[in-house]
């Protein structure tokens, strides 16, 4: 059985989609043994800075993990030069590749 874990993102996945990251080697080796290939992860915005304000609160997408350990800079990802502290590569530079991300699109209600 598949189980169901949340983690708080910046915002939505890209296109591209991103691998799911962790700001530590041990973060990520903690995650690769608690989760089963093929959990979901659900990913929600920040209530804060650099998310945005649409996007704080909300769940903005879903991860079916693998168990494959990566580097986020691997990945090509949009870059913060100006703003290094949200530069997602520089504080988050490990991560597991994902098997599926589907971004949520529905705005629904958020409960703030």
């Amino acid at each position: 059985m598949n189980k169901v874990f949340f983690t708080y993102v910046w915002g939505p996945p890209g296109n591209p989609a991103w691998p799911l990251t962790f700001a530590s080697k041990a973060a990520r080796s903690h995650a690769r043994k608690v989760l089963t290939e093929g959990d979901l992860v659900f990913a929600v915005g920040t209530k804060g800075e650099p998310t945005a304000p649409l996007d704080q609160g909300r769940v903005l997408s879903m991860f079916r993990v693998s168990d494959l350990e990566v580097n986020t800079q691997d990945y090509g990802l949009p870059r913060r030069d100006e703003n290094p502290e949200f530069d997602s590569v520089t504080r988050f530079p490990f991560a597991l590749h994902p098997i599926a991300v589907w971004k949520i699109t529905s705005e629904g209600k958020r409960g703030d």
